[in-house]
């Protein structure tokens, strides 16, 4: 069970990363308005749970478990509004 904050963070990620390959961690942390290093904190947790891939130099993508999983987030967030 992730926690609304994570699942915030992978739900950014895939809005970000749905028209290229990979997401800036600066993108993140302007997206979500808090400062890079909480967004690179975030990202360590997902990156220990499997969710992102480090492509080096600050950029990340979902993994195949994380893409899955933000879809799913993305879907319930839109049956809400």
């Amino acid at each position: 069970m992730l926690s609304k904050n994570a699942e915030n963070y992978l739900r950014t990620i895939y809005q970000l990363q749905t028209n290229k390959k990979e997401v800036k961690l600066g993108e993140i942390s302007k997206k979500l308005k808090v400062k890079p290093s909480s967004a690179a904190e975030m990202v360590e947790k997902l990156l220990k749970k499997g969710l992102v891939k480090r492509l080096g130099r600050g950029r990340i993508k979902l993994s195949e478990e994380g893409q899955r999983r933000a879809k799913e987030i993305n879907e319930k967030y839109a049956a809400l509004v």
